[in-house]
């Protein structure tokens, strides 16, 4: 039995993966298919955009006070 290698995705293919949902037409199932990844991955990619995105947000609110 051979050991499965975790895959590794790169910040732009995350980022392009994230950007592909604001397409108009664009489903959740669509993109992972295009991108031969499973929904639960892409729909994880886009949670960990938009926490992110509020990180970003609230370290700049904090540092401005």
């Amino acid at each position: 039995m051979t050991k499965k290698t975790r895959r590794r995705y790169t910040a732009e293919f995350k980022a392009a993966a994230v950007a592909r949902l604001d397409e108009p037409g664009e489903t959740l199932s669509s993109v992972a298919q295009a991108l031969g990844v499973a929904a639960a991955q892409v729909k994880r990619l886009e949670q960990q955009a938009a926490g992110s995105a509020e990180a970003v947000a609230r370290w700049f609110s904090a540092s401005y006070r």
